[in-house]
C-alpha cells in the first residue's frame, strides 16, 4: 500500500535546536586514552571524527569529562589536564570548536584536595575551554556503591554542592560555571504529581539554598535496563511516560529559572550489551531519540563513549575504537585493558561503532543551527519523519523505518520544495543486528585508519517532480534524509 505524507501546511511547530547540543562523554583516564597528548602521541585519528560532526554541525562540541559512578574522590592527574589542554589547542587551530564539562565526585571531607586539583586546571588550561565544573553527578548512586552513609539523600547533597562550589569561587580564578545534578533516581519516581512537586522541591531548595551561581543542572541517563533482550528492544523503546514526565517536569523548572538542563552522560542502556548497543539497531535509535530530546528543548546531550570498560573488556557502547601506545596507557591511570589489545608505537583506529553513524546523521539533519519539527504519519506504524530548517531557510526530511518490511512511500512536499529536485541519501545495513557494512549514501567506515569516509560518495537524486510529489521506497531499518 502507499502512504502519503503531507508537507503542505504544517503548523510550523518548530523547536530551535540549542546552541552546543551535541557533545561526547568520556571518563577521566579513558578521554586521555582517546585523546593522547604532545607528551606521548596525539590522536589525531580521533581528532578527525570530531572533525566529520562539527564541520556539519557548524557548532561547538562539547565533551563531558566525567568521574566514575563508585569512584568516591576524582583524582586528577597532570597528564590529565595536558591532554585536555594539547586536544583544545590543536582543535582550535584547525577551526575545530570543543569544550569541557569537567566532572568532579568529592565530599566535604575533600574540599581542600579538589579545590587544589582545580586550582591546577585553570593553571594549565585555558579557561575558555572549560564551559562548567559538574559536582557529584552520581550522588542519588552514592549510597547505593557505599562512598556514602545509607541516610544520604538530596538534602545532604546540596549541602555538600554549596560547601564545595562556594570554597571553589572562593579561591580558584577565573569565572566558573557551575552544574548540579538533576538527580535521577530520587526524582525520577515521578508517576503523580506528588513525585513531580518533590522534584521541584528538591530543585527549589537547590536554588535557594545556593550562595554562588549555577547556570547548568544535569543528570547521567540511560533509558533501558541491561535485560532487554528482545530483537528490537531500543527500537521499541522510545521515551517511556515516566522519563517524559521527569523530563517535562525539569524542563519546566530549568526555563522558569533560566537555567540550562543537560544530559552529561547519555546512552541506551548502561554498561551497554553485546549485541545491541554496537549493532546497528543502536544507530536508528540514537537518531530517532536526539531528535526527540532536541525537540522537547533539552539543551544538550553527552553520548557515553568510551575505549573500555570494566564489564565488557571494549566498551560496547563506544562511538570509537582505538589501539592505544603503551606510553600513553602508562600515565593514563586508567582500568586494566582488554585482554585483546595489542599495543602500538602510535595510535591506530580499530573500528568505528554504529553510534557514530547515528551520531553523524542526525548532525548532518541538523546541517549547522536547524530547528526541526515532527511531520505527523497515519496508517504506518513505527516510521518517524522530522522536517528540519536551517538558518538558510533550506529544508531537510529525516524518515526512519522501523519496521522489517518495505515501505512505499508519497511524499507531498509541497511549498518545502526549493527546485526541481531532491537529492537523497541513505543511511542502511545488511540486518538490524550488523555491526560491518553499515553505509550513508555509499560510503562507509570500515576499513578506515584515519577517521575518513571510506568509498564513493553516491546520493541519489529524484529530477523532474511533477505535483511536488516524489515517490519513495524506504527499505526495511532504513534511514532516509532528503534535502529538498
Amino acid at each position: 500500500s502507499l502512504t502519503i505524507i503531507y508537507l503542505v501546511s504544517l503548523n510550523n511547530d518548530y523547536k530551535n535546536i540549542n546552541t552546543g547540543f551535541l557533545g561526547l562523554s568520556h571518563q577521566w583516564g579513558q578521554s586521555q586514552l582517546l585523546m593522547g597528548s604532545f607528551n606521548t602521541l596525539f590522536n589525531y585519528q580521533y581528532l578527525n571524527l570530531i572533525k566529520n560532526i562539527t564541520s556539519l554541525t557548524q557548532d561547538t562540541l562539547s565533551i563531558h569529562i566525567g568521574a566514575a559512578n563508585d569512584e568516591k574522590f576524582t583524582k586528577i592527574y597532570n597528564e590529565d589536564i595536558h591532554s585536555l589542554q594539547d586536544f583544545y589547542a590543536e582543535a582550535k587551530k584547525l577551526g575545530i570548536f570543543t569544550n569541557y564539562i569537567l566532572g568532579f565526585n568529592a565530599d566535604t571531607k575533600s574540599i581542600d584536595t579538589l579545590v587544589q586539583q582545580l586550582y591546577n586546571v585553570y593553571e594549565l588550561m585555558y579557561h575558555e575551554a572549560i564551559k562548567s565544573v559538574e559536582i557529584n553527578l552520581d550522588a542519588d548512586n552514592f549510597s547505593k556503591y557505599k562512598i556514602r552513609e545509607s541516610s544520604y539523600n538530596y538534602n545532604k547533597y546540596i549541602e555538600e554542592f554549596d560547601n564545595i562550589s562556594t570554597h571553589i569561587k572562593n579561591q580558584v580564578l577565573g569565572s566558573i560555571n557551575f552544574s548540579a545534578a538533576a538527580y535521577n533516581s530520587y526524582s525520577q519516581s515521578i508517576s503523580d504529581s506528588a513525585g513531580i512537586y518533590n522534584h521541584w522541591k528538591y530543585l527549589n531548595a537547590l536554588e535557594e539554598t545556593s550562595n554562588h551561581s549555577f547556570n547548568t543542572i544535569s543528570t547521567k541517563s540511560y533509558l533501558l535496563n541491561n535485560d532487554s533482550t528482545n530483537k528490537s528492544g531500543l527500537l521499541n523503546s522510545s521515551l517511556s511516560k515516566q522519563y517524559s514526565d521527569w523530563l517535562h517536569a525539569t524542563l519546566d523548572w530549568a526555563k522558569r529559572h533560566k537555567k540550562q538542563f543537560r544530559l552529561t552522560e547519555f546512552n541506551a542502556i548502561q554498561g551497554g550489551k553485546p549485541g545491541v548497543s554496537d549493532t546497528y539497531e543502536s544507530s536508528l535509535w540514537l537518531i530517532e531519540t536526539l531528535c526527540q530530546l532536541a525537540y522537547s528543548g533539552v539543551d544538550g546531550v553527552n553520548i557515553h563513549s568510551n575505549n573500555w570498560s570494566k564489564q565488557y573488556g571494549w566498551d560496547v557502547n563506544a562511538a570509537f575504537r582505538f589501539n592505544v601506545p603503551r606510553a600513553t596507557f602508562q600515565i593514563s591511570h586508567t582500568i586494566q585493558p582488554p585482554k585483546d589489545l595489542v599495543f602500538e608505537d602510535s595510535y591506530s583506529l580499530q573500528k568505528v561503532l554504529p553510534v557514530y553513524y547515528g551520531i553523524y546523521v542526525f548532525a548532518h539533519a541538523t546541517n549547522g543551527k536547524a530547528k526541526l519539527m515532527p511531520v505527523n504519519i497515519s496508517g504506518i506504524p513505527n516510521i518517524s519523519a522530522w522536517l528540519f530548517e536551517t538558518p538558510q531557510k533550506t529544508y531537510q526530511l529525516l524518515l526512519i523505518n522501523k519496521n522489517d518490511t518495505l515501505q512505499k512511500l508519497n511524499v507531498n512536499i509541497g511549498e518545502y520544495l526549493q527546485n526541481n529536485s531532491v537529492t537523497i541519501k541513505k543511511l542502511q545495513a545488511p540486518t538490524l543486528q550488523s555491526r560491518d557494512n553499515i553505509t550513508y549514501a555509499g560510503r562507509t567506515f570500515d576499513g578506515s585508519t584515519t577517521g575518513d569516509w571510506m568509498g564513493e560518495y553516491k546520493p541519489e537524486k529524484i529530477e523532474n517532480i511533477t505535483d511536488k510529489t516524489i515517490e519513495l521506497n524506504i527499505n526495511p531499518y532504513q534511514v532516509i534524509l532528503i534535502e529538498l
